[in-house]
């Protein structure tokens, strides 16, 4: 069961990583302008052009006001990774989660039905 543990530990931190510094579809280099009034609230239809990084968008693009950039094909801000999820990197996010949750479900089990073996020592 340590092996197992440590199996799906070393995976779900593996899948972290790769999704933390994936790049989401950043559009452009970033701000340009000082911030002002309200975020951009709706991802961009194809013909809009963000106030704060001065870019052309495309559609699905829209300007994250915690990373201060614009994403391609924005999904939303992760605070567990503490970036965005975007066109790029949504296959990297969707790995991080199934094997997260591969790990949950195995510590889950653990806890319940390893007990007795932990305890007895077998």
């Amino acid at each position: 069961h340590v092996i197992a543990g440590a199996a799906v530990t070393g995976l779900a931190l593996v899948a972290f990583l790769r999704c933390a510094v994936a790049n989401p579809g950043v559009v452009g280099t970033g701000p340009r302008n000082a911030p002002e009034g309200r975020p951009q609230m709706l991802v961009s239809r194809g013909h809009d052009t963000c106030r704060i990084c001065d870019v052309s968008q495309p559609s699905g693009t829209m300007h994250c006001e915690f990373c201060n950039v614009c994403i391609e094909g924005w999904d939303h801000h992760c605070p567990w990774t503490s970036k965005c999820v975007g066109g790029a990197n949504m296959g990297k996010f969707k790995a991080f989660v199934a094997i997260d949750t591969i790990c949950l479900m195995f510590v889950s089990v653990m806890a319940v039905f390893g007990q007795d073996e932990i305890l007895n020592g077998s």
